[in-house]
């Protein structure tokens, strides 16, 4: 009858250790897997994200991958329209100021005298001589562009100082390029005189108007120490190109100075 008895036990005895095994099966993917799980109705969280992080190791959050997708996209797409909302909204503020501004009670007008008047009237004129020069310089054909500035400058006008001061101006570079340094110094001289001259006129016409910028060029002794500045820099001889058409002009420049000085 012991025997008996013992042998209806081991079914359940069985039983138990199964159900025991499954169970611990069952808590052990969820407290340790590092899987998780989303569907649409529920949310199966991974307690092992709650882990603290070791010692000296920053806690990285971990999201599942459907919220991760949403992440990257939401990231991607943060600054979608804002600059275009800024530009709009910028033009859109400077048009309301703009039409909330005042009308100019004194408006500048310049003042009316006959050389001025003149002056302008001649800068009016194209002279397309003067583009093909600087188109002949652009393309290293000094001798040629030094040819025509000097017929364009033979017909021109005394009182035309817009154009005269392009073609001095011009012609000073051509002469630099060909390292010749009499006509570099005689056309800067009369370019920067040209500047003079019609900033005097531009003075008559608008005597509010600060014209001090029109013909200025440094004085004699600044020149002389750019120049020596520029010497101590290259120490010697020049080695390149560039350092030698930089020491040039200083010198070139020194002695325009000295003559407008």
């Amino acid at each position: 009858m012991i025997l008996n008895m013992e042998e209806r036990r081991w079914p359940t005895v069985v039983f138990i250790i199964i159900l025991v095994a499954l169970i611990y099966n069952f808590l052990n993917t969820i407290f340790r897997s590092d899987i998780k799980r989303f569907s649409h109705d529920r949310i199966y969280v991974d307690y092992s994200t709650y882990k603290k992080p070791k010692a000296g190791e920053p806690a990285a959050p971990s999201y599942s991958p459907a919220f991760s997708n949403r992440l990257a996209e939401a990231k991607r797409t943060l600054n979608e329209g804002r600059v275009e909302a800024s530009i709009n909204a910028f033009t859109s503020h400077m048009a309301d100021r703009l039409e909330r501004m005042p009308p100019d009670v004194v408006p500048i007008r310049p003042r009316r005298v006959p050389e001025f008047e003149e002056m302008r009237a001649l800068a009016a004129v194209p002279i397309p001589e003067i583009s093909e020069a600087k188109s002949l310089y652009a393309a290293g054909r000094y001798d040629a562009a030094i040819s025509l500035l000097t017929e364009v400058l033979n017909n021109l006008p005394e009182n035309d100082l817009h154009h005269r001061s392009q073609v001095y101006d011009t012609l000073a570079e051509c002469h630099f390029m060909l390292k010749d340094r009499d006509g570099y110094i005689t056309n800067k001289v009369k370019y920067v005189q040209c500047m003079r001259r019609l900033r005097v006129v531009a003075q008559k016409a608008y005597p509010a108007m600060n014209t001090d910028a029109l013909g200025a060029w440094i004085s004699a002794e600044e020149a002389t120490r750019q120049l020596l500045r520029i010497r101590t820099l290259i120490g010697g001889t020049p080695d390149t190109p560039q350092r030698a058409a930089m020491l040039l002009r200083a010198e070139l420049d020194a002695e325009v100075a000295r003559a407008l000085n």
